[in-house]
């Protein structure tokens, strides 16, 4: 990656010189990079980037151009990864409607779109019509490139996640471990989507009671991303927060624990305060000190949670739910020790 990145950096310099700012052969060595420097976590210069190659794209091709559309919904999912999912839907729902109009549903750009979209939809809690992409993505797929193509496997990863975040767990376990399976056979064991999958399917197991699996998968998982990554990209960052999940669940609440606060303060600095990521992992910082007796430290956590998410997701988003039910739990367990000392110190986990 950092060896395309400098390719790719002097051969922009190289076209800009001969060719100029807006020759379409500096385009698209400019959108190369933002691909590469998304790939590398690097969100704000690859965002930048895309901003500046669709202002260009867009006076010189039209807004109904396929380079000026393939740009903007590479920056859709830039926006995605950085956290901005409201301009991020929108961005895409734009790009899918000129591609049902000017190609058909079938092709495969509409449905690359229509797959992006889905996923948008389920960050931003809207799981239902992201579930109803999905399905129609997927069985289109599925009848015109085959049960184990690229981008059938994707779909059906996705289609996975959405079943997990509505606690289907046993529908999407199977189907996690059909496409880990072809994607291991097809692309490896260190392939971006191989650990991604692998890291999913550890997730549903945990929520099945299957930790020991779950714990094993994801400790590989972390240590290739690492090695691959580095532990400042925004993967790595998933997969020591899910690991996190699954030792605060196995008892092991010092080690949960580290793992929350190094992973919280590369998220602050590297994501922000107020990306998803960034409180995803906090609230799960908060849980292992709930779990941990520390009450002070847990529900000063959970109402910084769900004060950046009542004003990032919106009041009545499931997150947002989740954290004022857990902020208000500790505070009432902490209020009743206070009149009843001999209680426990670790209050319930919700729901």
């Amino acid at each position: 990656m950092e060896e395309a990145e400098t390719t790719y950096r002097a051969v922009l310099k190289v076209a800009q010189r001969l060719f100029g700012e807006e020759d379409p052969m500096t385009l698209a060595v400019r959108s190369n990079l933002a691909s590469v420097l998304q790939d590398r976590g690097e969100l704000e210069e690859a965002e930048t980037t895309y901003r500046a190659v669709l202002k260009v794209a867009q006076r010189l091709f039209g807004e109904e151009d396929p380079e000026t559309l393939a740009v903007r919904s590479n920056l859709a999912s830039v926006l995605q990864d950085r956290g901005e999912l409201e301009e991020a839907e929108t961005t895409y729902r734009a790009v899918l409607k000129i591609w049902q109009r000017v190609l058909s549903e079938e092709h495969p750009d509409t449905l690359a779109v229509r797959n992006n979209l889905a996923s948008v939809l389920k960050a931003r809690g809207e799981s239902e019509e992201a579930e109803g992409h999905l399905r129609v993505v997927l069985k289109i797929r599925q009848r015109v490139l085959g049960e184990e193509h690229p981008d059938t496997l994707t779909t059906r990863h996705n289609l996975a996640a959405v079943l997990k975040g509505n606690g289907e767990w046993e529908e999407a376990e199977t189907m996690y471990r059909a496409v880990l399976k072809a994607r291991q056979r097809a692309l490896g064991e260190e392939h971006p989507n191989t650990l991604t999958t692998r890291s999913n399917l550890a997730t549903a197991l945990k929520e099945r009671g299957e930790l020991e699996e779950a714990e094993g998968h994801l400790r590989a998982v972390l240590k290739i991303r690492q090695r691959v990554s580095g532990e400042e990209h925004p993967d790595t960052l998933a997969a020591r927060n899910n690991l996190a999940a699954v030792l605060q669940d196995r008892g092991e609440l010092e080690e949960a624990e580290a793992h929350l606060r190094a992973g919280l303060k590369i998220c602050q600095r590297v994501l922000g305060e107020e990306h998803p990521n960034t409180l995803t992992t906090r609230y799960n910082l908060a849980s292992a000190l709930r779990d941990r007796g520390e009450l002070e430290e847990a529900e000063t956590t959970y109402r910084a949670v769900l004060k950046a998410r009542q004003r990032v997701l919106g009041e009545e988003h499931p997150d947002t739910l989740d954290a004022r039910e857990m902020f208000e739990n500790v505070r009432s367990f902490k209020t009743a020790q206070l009149e009843h000392p001999e209680l426990d110190r670790s209050p319930a986990e919700s729901g």
